[in-house]
Parts: C-alpha cells; structure tokens; sequence
C-alpha cells in the first residue's frame, strides 16, 4: 500500500540541488520517502517546488482475503448497476463504469483497508506536521484531508487509487524555503519522535485559518495553543509535575510564566533564566497577558474579543511565544524564527 501527499507551489531557494535529491526513512511501519520536484511555474528568481511525501507499507492479511485483495488491486469493482454491497467474488468484475466506494465491497475487505488506511493516514499527518513545524509551512487549506492511498499486489504492478481527493493544498506563495537535503533527512526522523510540540503549532494554525471570519474564535484557539504549548514545555522540565499540569484545564499562563517556570530553568542555567527573564520584557509578553483577559471575557462573559489589527498582532505574539517554547525544549534551530522584537531582548542573539 502507498500513501501520498503532495504540497504544491512552495518557494524553495535551492531548488536545483534538492530536485535530485530523495532523502527516506525507515519507520516500524514502513518506509517513508520526501521528493522534491519543480513546478511548470516560476516566480521571479526563485524556484517553485512540490514536496510529496510517500509511505509504502507491505500489508499482511489472513489467507481467506487474499484473493479478494488480490482481484481488488487488479481493479475487480461491482458489477455495473449493483445498488447494494457486494457479497462475494463472484459479484465483481472488471469493467469500464465509474469506481464504487469502498462500502460497496464485501464487508471483511472495506473493514481491512479502512483500518489499514487510517493507520497508514496518521503516520503521514504525523510527519506532515513535522515538515510544518520544522519548515514553518502555512497552508490556506487542511493538506492533511489530500492524502492519496493507493494498493497493489506488488510493487511492479499497477497501482489502484483507492481515495480520491476532492482538491490539493496550496501553501504560502510569498514564504520562500532554503532548505537542504541535511535538513529534510533531521525533519523526516523528528517525526518519528514523540514531542507535544507539535500540537500548539497546529492549533494556532487553525486560529490563523479562521481569524477573518472570526476574531473571537481565533483568540479562544491561539490561547488554547499556547496553554497547551506552556504545558508541553513544564512537563519537559519536570517530568514529575506532568500529571498536574496536564490535568489543569486551564493554566495559568502569565503566573507560570513569571514564577514557576523561572524557577524550573534555574536548573537549566543562567542562560536559560535570562532568556526567560527577556521574554517577559516583550511586547509579545504583553499582548499575550492582554489577550488571555480577552479571551476570558469572550468565552465566559460573551465579549466579541479584539479588533482585526489587534488579532493579527497577538497570533504573531503567540507564534513568537511557540518558537521560545520550542528553544527552551532544546530546539536550537527555532530561534531563527525569532522576530527582531525578541531577539533585540535576548541578551545571547546581540
């Protein structure tokens, strides 16, 4: 079985040495492999590149479906005119009519591939959301809901589709990548890591999605990316209080921030405390204090939240506060994410 994602239209500034690059990984589950191809357009003086990701996995099933499986991937579908499920072999045929969904299949078939598709589906997101975080890709759409998944008897054969997307991901034409083929090899085995990072990247991204059509939604989400953020990072450094901290439905962040979490980087070093220390003198400090008030009044007591400017403002404040998570987790590379307001504040980056 393989499946794939590919995410279109991205700017990439070294394009010529990465087209001839693929750069796999081993998985427990499979083999996943990151190609870099350049698209029909261009833009200016920069390369414009598709990332596809691909997962191929050998299945195992018990005897009594191989031949089902077998005449399934050969492109044995229902007999034309066939209103409902299939029962046995014997109701499928090759021919030339439209293909049906899987639940027009005998029963143990669309059982075994729909497992076997969502297990193979969540390894993608899982590295996906790694290339987005590593990478800093923004997308206007879910590139997680693309993913195709195809079977074969074996790998010299054809290929079936068995999902079709209904359309593909567009991500940021103005954000332009210079990566490398080293990069994209740590990107790939980050993703076999169990970090909680990743989750208050995601979640902001959907504050991002839905800021214009709603400034209140959008602030209730990125405080909730940053709570879950500010969670992950204490249980990093004090495994110990994990189970508290994630069992509190909703930290407090500022007090933490000032406090407790000073006091758990003292035991990192002096560097880790000062960077701490020049966070806090941040605008982005400031609007992240303000908005959690804001979003206080917005979920409890009704209030329509922040304007258009002042949204757009705090969900970079709150980015910002990710990447200082993600450094103070030991990411070095995120601080070239930073922002000049933070890095003027951050006596170790002058």
């Amino acid at each position: 079985m393989i499946s794939q994602i590919e995410m279109k239209h991205i700017k990439l500034l070294n394009l010529e040495e990465l087209k001839r690059n693929s750069i796999s990984i081993k998985l427990p589950s499979g083999e996943i492999t990151l190609e870099v191809f350049e698209d029909a357009a261009k833009e200016s003086d920069q390369g414009v590149g598709t990332l596809r990701l691909t997962l191929i996995r050998n299945l195992q099933f018990k005897e009594q479906l191989a031949e089902l499986m077998r005449l399934y991937c050969e492109g044995y579908k229902p007999k034309a005119n066939t209103k409902s499920r299939t029962q046995s072999m014997s109701d499928l045929s090759i021919h030339a009519g439209p293909d049906s969904p899987l639940d027009m299949y005998p029963k143990k078939l669309e059982s075994f591939l729909s497992v076997e598709i969502d297990s193979a589906s969540e390894i993608i997101k899982s590295v996906l959301s790694t290339l987005r975080w590593r990478l800093r890709l923004e997308s206007s759409v879910y590139p997680s809901s693309q993913i195709r998944t195809y079977c074969s008897r074996d790998k010299s054969s054809g290929w079936r589709l068995i999902f079709q997307p209904e359309s593909e991901p567009y991500f940021n034409k103005k954000q332009a990548l210079k990566v490398d083929t080293t990069l994209l090899k740590e990107t790939l085995e980050l993703s076999v890591i169990d970090d909680g990072g990743l989750t208050g990247h995601e979640l902001l991204r959907e504050a991002k999605l839905i800021c214009n059509a709603s400034s209140r939604a959008s602030l209730i989400m990125g405080v909730a990316a940053i709570e879950v953020r500010l969670k992950d990072l204490v249980s990093f450094l004090s495994p110990s209080s994990e189970w508290l901290i994630r069992e509190i439905p909703s930290p407090p962040v500022v007090s933490i921030i000032k406090h407790y979490l000073a006091e758990l980087l003292e035991i990192e070093g002096e560097g880790s405390k000062n960077d701490l220390e020049a966070f806090r003198k941040t605008e982005h400090f400031q609007r992240i204090n303000t908005a959690i008030a804001h979003r206080n009044k917005a979920s409890h007591k009704g209030h329509s939240g922040l304007n258009d400017d002042e949204i757009y403002d705090t969900l970079n404040s709150f980015e910002q506060f990710l990447w200082f998570c993600d450094y103070l987790s030991g990411f070095e590379w995120a601080r070239h994410y930073f922002d000049n307001e933070l890095l003027s504040h951050l006596p170790n980056f002058k």
